[in-house]
């Protein structure tokens, strides 16, 4: 087996240059994402999106699956649970805690270094 050595000489100043890499994507590149939820007796729909989320983007994904869910799965005059995310930046937009306040959906606290 043999084995073909390229060497490329640079000067010192290109170090850092563009050129000089290699772009690699992990995985392959490309993703999808989903969302979806669920309870101790119910599982709810699974929505898939693109693409980076932020807030208004968070709450797209969720704006029509999530009430429904919510509205099939626990009686109207049960006020006994609440919607667990983690710390991600999109879930603890402003916009997405008006949506869910506006909503009527309780929040659970979830701290950011969970399980400490």
């Amino acid at each position: 087996m043999t084995f073909l050595i390229k060497r490329i000489r640079r000067l010192q100043s290109e170090s850092n240059e563009p050129f000089n890499f290699v772009p690699r994507i992990q995985g392959g590149g490309g993703s999808v994402s989903v969302w979806g939820c669920m309870s101790g007796g119910a599982r709810g729909p699974i929505v898939v999106y693109t693409g980076r989320l932020n807030g208004p983007a968070y709450v797209k994904v969720i704006e029509e699956a999530l009430p429904m869910f919510i509205e099939n799965t626990f009686d109207a005059s049960n006020n006994n649970w609440a919607y667990m995310h983690d710390n991600a930046p999109a879930h603890r937009s402003k916009y997405t805690a008006d949506w869910f306040e506006n909503n009527h959906i309780n929040i659970l606290e979830w701290p950011s270094n969970s399980p400490d």
